[in-house]
């Protein structure tokens, strides 16, 4: 079991890759709508990351546990605050795929954890995994459409 933990955390850390995407290139791109929702798409991505991380290594510290948790919670709180709307522009699927593998994800992750509840775990590793394969597959477009999106606000 323990294995298929690891596996699915291997997929998970694919999300490390979400930390490529450009970087907002100007103070006034911050400002712009798009640019208020790239960066909440683009953190959720790496405090999720982070926090999958974190919980990666040996023999954690209930303190190093909770502040992974809490910046996956975080990630979490940036990820609802990313518009539907957004992601359609930058790919038909992603509103679908983010919310319902990423996000989901992420819940079931969280409150297996919160309720020792292997199976729900489990559950959202495999939805992580889903997404990680998508996104493994179509982030340089999503990146290019970024950038592209990002040039036109």
């Amino acid at each position: 079991m323990s294995q298929n933990i690891n596996k699915y955390f291997r997929y998970f850390l694919w999300l490390a890759i979400a930390s490529l995407l450009v970087a907002c290139e100007s103070e006034k791109m911050k400002q712009t709508e798009f640019g208020l929702q790239q960066n909440r798409f683009l953190l959720s991505l790496e405090l999720v990351e982070s926090a999958g991380k974190s919980l990666q290594s040996p023999e954690l510290l209930q303190a190093e546990i909770d502040v992974a948790m809490e910046q996956m919670d975080q990630g979490l709180k940036q990820a609802f605050e990313v518009n539907p709307e957004f992601l359609k522009r930058l790919d038909i699927r992603l509103p679908k795929l983010y919310s319902g593998m990423f996000i989901t994800g992420i819940e079931n992750y969280r409150l297996g954890v919160e309720s020792s509840d292997r199976e729900k775990q489990l559950e959202g590793l495999r939805l992580l995994a889903q997404w990680s394969q998508f996104w493994s597959s179509e982030k340089q477009n999503i990146q290019s459409k970024l950038i592209e999106h990002g040039q036109k606000e």
